[in-house]
């Protein structure tokens, strides 16, 4: 008997453990965290040594060493002033990805700035991680910050049209889960289909392949570009005609730096690869807008800066950046004129390239365009205006 009654607790207590280990199933670790808590890495082939910083936007800042190393630990988060609902984000979107919370709020800083330990207030160039090799894992990265977690899910698409023409451009967010804090925004550059002029991007948490800390050269780098950003500008280097000319007026409050100019650059949309003949003058004027008038008084008194046959880069959508042979020495109280011509030559060529330009209130543009001829007359002015980088050299 006794016997019996002992096999019966044993049964019994087993049978409670096994209950009691259904109620406890085993669980999994929780998904890894992928808040940016510091930015750390070292420059490929700094020579600059320890007189620069690397900077967030103002929200964490590390001096960089002789060796080109930086660690941004002290990370603030934004204010509420620096914070904006996501929603809007998409605001010129035809389609849109879906929200997850469209209460939430963010606050995106572009690249890392490299600024002057003692002049703080001057940007001189910018820091990227980049993929180490030539692998199709071409991507950019930026850093975002929420107020609340959010996952955004499908397709952002963006159409910039001129004309008749139309680009394009489309972002997808594949269940992208972001979380409280300051998170990589790594844009991913896919493919471009020629047939119906379309350019795809993806948007991930993390990098798609090894990457290494590249900088800009230490120049002041001034981006033009205002008003309503289009894409779909024939000038100032497309060769659709034998020879064409076009003037750009930039003013000294929009430029707001001066010294000396030694690279320009202008964002362009190309799968032709041709070579193009292209000349590029600069000078100093007193006017702020530009009035129809014949080529060769726009010529007078400019400096010649560049004169190549150069073909545009034709892998996504890039800024195509000219070294000048003869840098320009800008007095930065003045309006800046650039005077660009093409000369391919007879009737041109079959082009489909395509500039990034604005929008503005007045004009500070004009073009001349001939075939077979290069006696030009009047040129036509216009309220679109080529966006622009300016890079100048420290001195």
């Amino acid at each position: 008997m006794k016997k019996i009654l002992c096999l019966f607790l044993l049964i019994s207590l087993f049978y409670c453990g096994c209950k009691k280990n259904d109620s406890n199933p085993v669980t999994t670790d929780p998904p890894k965290s992928l808040v940016v808590q510091n930015i750390t890495g070292q420059l490929s082939n700094w020579i600059y040594g320890k007189s620069y910083t690397a900077d967030l936007n103002g929200f964490g800042s590390s001096q960089i060493d002789e060796n080109g190393n930086f660690n941004i630990t002290n990370m603030t988060l934004p204010t509420d002033d620096k914070l904006t609902n996501i929603v809007s984000y998409f605001d010129s979107a035809t389609t849109k990805p879906s929200i997850s919370d469209q209460a939430a709020k963010y606050c995106i800083v572009p690249n890392i700035s490299i600024i002057k330990v003692k002049n703080p207030g001057k940007v001189y160039g910018v820091i990227q991680s980049v993929n180490a090799s030539n692998s199709k894992d071409n991507y950019s990265i930026s850093y975002i910050y929420f107020d609340r977690a959010v996952t955004l899910n499908g397709t952002a698409t963006y159409n910039f049209t001129h004309d008749s023409w139309t680009l394009t451009k489309k972002e997808v967010y594949n269940q992208v889960s972001f979380e409280k804090g300051w998170n990589k925004f790594v844009v991913k550059n896919g493919a471009y289909d020629s047939k119906t002029n379309t350019f795809t991007c993806e948007i991930l948490r993390e990098e798609p392949s090894a990457g290494i800390w590249a900088y800009t050269d230490l120049q002041t780098i001034v981006t033009i570009q205002s008003g309503q950003l289009e894409a779909g500008l024939k000038f100032p280097l497309c060769v659709d005609n034998g020879y064409k000319r076009s003037a750009a007026l930039y003013t000294a409050s929009e430029i707001n730096a001066s010294g000396i100019i030694s690279r320009i650059s202008w964002k362009a949309l190309t799968r032709n690869g041709v070579s193009r003949p292209v000349k590029i003058y600069m000078k100093e004027v007193d006017a702020t807008t530009i009035s129809p008038g014949l080529l060769a008084t726009f010529m007078s008194g400019a400096t010649k800066v560049y004169d190549s046959s150069v073909p545009l880069l034709t892998d996504d959508w890039n800024w195509n950046e000219f070294v000048l042979m003869e840098s320009f020495k800008y007095s930065g109280t003045k309006s800046l004129m650039v005077i660009v011509e093409t000369n391919y030559g007879g009737n041109g060529v079959s082009d489909d390239c395509y500039f990034e330009y604005s929008t503005l209130n007045e004009c500070k543009f004009i073009t001349w365009s001939l075939n077979n001829s290069q006696t030009f007359g009047f040129g036509t002015t216009s309220f679109d205006r080529p966006n622009i980088k300016i890079t100048f050299d420290p001195e």
